[in-house]
């Protein structure tokens, strides 16, 4: 062991070489300089394993002595030589960085040998010690780094989310329908842009006030019976014909469509509406003769009837004989038009029907039959005609094909109102589900990017009634077609179009209809197939809402890759801190434990207790009666930096724990304080060790 000693009087360098002649438990070289100038000489010029310092020589004196020291050879133990009557001073040199103190003349050789020893090890422990937690503060560093990167990317996630529903709010608000959402109370909760313009409104003059205000004063009472109607049969939907006042005072007649949605906590209204203003004025603005000339009318889309009191078929369009299947009006003529209507419909049809022979006009929904089974949903305008040869009063209608605007909506709804409130992996199962249902076909699924090679693989499968186990996209099968960007339709015989694809085979399906999801820049990321073992024509109908739905599917994958990727570096990060070395905690600005150091559950006695998420003042409840720490937290929080060398630490149970500490702020990826990070170190051992030393002195 090679000893600097710097001591300026040679008396005491005559005791202390007798002193450390004396020892032979380790070779000591002795080189003594009685300057300090020169002991930098000496430091900048040799290796040494420990320094004994007098504080007090010619050319410094106090502190700065040791301070100076301590800047030029930081990783060299120092033991301080003091005057019987200055160990105030040697106390105050411990604090700030020395390992020992001796007191001059009383010389001891074993003294001077276990004092020397411990000084090298306890500063050899030290810098490893240092040297670790700085080796795993940087890969905190570069974790929390990470961290930022990941929140970064689900904040860009949110915004993409944010954007398809900008999108889907924009497509709500300019839809040529006007959109109301009310309560049962009938207030309203939102309103379309169009539906408010419609009006002479804004939508801030009409939300969170009565429905009511915008209908027509003799129609307020039936619109309270209707709407009380359908949410005692939420499982139904309604049609109504009722007139709504604009703002400047304008009457229009409206054809609503009432859907009630049931959310978890309260049932809402959902009301489109439709102005068949014109529609209803056809009656008034041609004549009856005019009218009945329509019924010979051939083209055109809408079938017109005259029907009598007790329901038989007077008159009809060719139009309308195509809608109830049948070949000539001859045949027709003397049926009941009560008949062609599907039961669950009649009562409701029976009523309008009457309320038009008695003098009022109509609009209504419903489902008919035709004499070779086609049903279809037809929309009817009716008014009352008094028959100029009888002179009895009869029913005239306008009737279309409402058929596959009701399949688009109930589709949509059914899936819309499944999934509205769902995210991530819950999303894409209860919408293929869902999609499975509103289409009626056998398979429905959902694919993504592998993210272990250039291959698609299910992200969500749905068969004859269970979800399906997850499987890789086949090559050559009309899924590739759709994964190159383009729309894919077979009504039939795909398994002549693709013979080679055996899951198409194997699966028994011989339709197939299919989109592509796309991410922000257009690049195809998945996609979203149909397949049935039944011909599906309807290719028209079902390209537009799975078309819809591909932006939502594309933010809901974005958002699942972010959390994913967000999860994996919190994990990294507590696990870094989890395995430090050294006590280490980190917390949130609310002193929340965010990671913890399994160091930090053993030095404090925490046993296996999770205190994540718990409040630091509860896992220490002593703290609250210290202000002292509570200040240093708060100054840390606001971005102060604090440290000390040792600190009595007093417990809830009466035991005094000394400290070697330090508390810093940590960042989030905003340059915003996050919380704070502290690191302990647990030094009560080497101060009873110190008081031993300290108390064997004095005897």
């Amino acid at each position: 062991m090679i000893i600097l000693v710097i001591e300026d009087s040679r008396e005491e360098m005559t005791l202390l070489r007798a002193a450390l002649s004396t020892i032979t438990s380790v070779a000591i070289r002795v080189v003594h300089v009685d300057r300090l100038s020169a002991g930098h000489t000496c430091l900048n010029a040799g290796r040494f394993d420990a320094i004994l310092l007098d504080p007090n020589l010619p050319d410094s004196s106090g502190l700065d002595t040791l301070a100076r020291v301590q800047e030029w050879a930081p990783g060299i133990p120092v033991v301080i030589m003091t005057a019987q009557n200055d160990e105030q001073l040697a106390m105050e040199g411990i604090r700030i960085g020395a390992q020992d103190y001796i007191v001059k003349g009383r010389y001891d050789g074993a003294q001077l040998a276990r004092s020397l020893c411990t000084a090298v090890e306890r500063k050899r422990l030290l810098a490893d010690l240092e040297a670790r937690v700085a080796e795993r503060t940087a890969e905190l560093a570069v974790a929390n780094q990470s961290l930022q990167r990941d929140e970064t990317d689900l904040k860009r996630m949110e915004d993409t989310v944010r954007e398809s529903e900008e999108r889907f709010r924009a497509l709500y608000d300019e839809t040529p329908f006007m959109h109301f959402t009310v309560n049962q109370d009938g207030t309203v909760l939102s309103v379309n842009n169009f539906g408010a313009t419609q009006l002479g409104y804004t939508p801030e003059e009409l939300v969170g006030h009565s429905i009511l205000a915008v209908f027509y004063e003799e129609d307020k009472d039936a619109v309270v019976r209707n709407l009380a109607e359908a949410f005692g049969n939420p499982s139904c939907m309604a049609w109504w014909t009722f007139r709504m006042v604009k703002k400047d005072g304008t009457v229009i007649w409206v054809s609503e469509t009432v859907r009630i949605w049931r959310g978890a906590e309260t049932s809402v209204a959902l009301i489109a509406c439709e102005d068949v203003t014109a529609f209803k004025q056809v009656g008034k603005t041609r004549g009856e003769q005019e009218l009945l000339n329509m019924l010979m009318l051939n083209t055109g889309p809408s079938g017109i009837t005259r029907v009598a009191l007790d329901g038989t078929l007077l008159q009809m369009n060719p139009v309308w004989l195509k809608f109830i299947e049948t070949r000539s009006e001859q045949e027709a003529l003397g049926l009941s038009m009560f008949d062609f209507v599907l039961p669950e419909h009649r009562a409701a049809f029976m009523s309008m029907h009457y309320d038009v022979i008695d003098g009022h006009e109509r609009t209504l929904q419903f489902k008919i039959q035709g004499r070779r089974g086609a049903c279809r949903w037809m929309e009817t305008y009716a008014v009352p005609f008094r028959n100029p040869v009888t002179g009895y009063t009869e029913h005239l209608a306008v009737t279309n094909d409402i058929t596959e605007r009701k399949k688009r909506e109930d589709a949509l709804l059914v899936v819309v109102e499944g999934v509205a409130i769902q995210t991530g992996e819950d999303f894409f199962s209860s919408f293929v589900r869902r999609l499975a249902t509103a289409f009626n076909v056998q398979y429905a699924y959902l694919s993504e990017m592998d993210t272990e090679g250039p291959h698609f693989r299910s992200l969500a499968a749905w068969g004859p009634g269970a979800f399906l186990q997850p499987f890789v996209v086949p090559a050559g099968s009309p899924c590739e077609t759709v994964l190159t960007g383009q729309d894919v339709h077979h009504p039939d015989q795909l398994r002549a179009i693709y013979p080679h694809v055996r899951m198409i085979a194997d699966l028994g399906v011989v339709s197939y209809c299919g989109v592509p999801v796309t991410d922000r820049t257009g690049r195809v990321i998945g996609h979203i197939a149909l397949m049935d073992n039944k011909p599906m024509p309807n290719g028209k109908l079902m390209i537009p809402i799975l078309q819809v739905f591909s932006s939502r599917i594309a933010a809901e994958q974005e958002r699942k890759r972010a959390v994913q990727s967000l999860e994996h570096s919190r994990a990294l990060l507590q696990s870094f801190v989890e395995h430090t070395p050294a006590a280490v905690a980190m917390l949130d600005r609310q002193l929340r434990y965010v990671a913890v150091s399994q160091r930090w559950y053993q030095d404090y006695q925490l046993g296996t207790r999770d205190i994540i998420g718990q409040h630091h003042y509860d896992v220490f409840p002593e703290i609250r009666e210290m202000r002292e720490w509570q200040d240093i937290h708060q100054r840390c929080l606001a971005g102060a930096i604090e440290r000390r060398e040792e600190d009595p630490f007093v417990r809830a149970n009466g035991r005094t724990d000394w400290l070697r500490w330090e508390v810093r702020p940590w960042y989030d990826q905003k340059g915003a304080i996050g919380g704070i990070i502290m690191f302990t170190e647990l030094i009560t051992e080497q101060k009873r060790i110190q008081e031993e030393l300290l108390q064997a002195k004095e005897i």
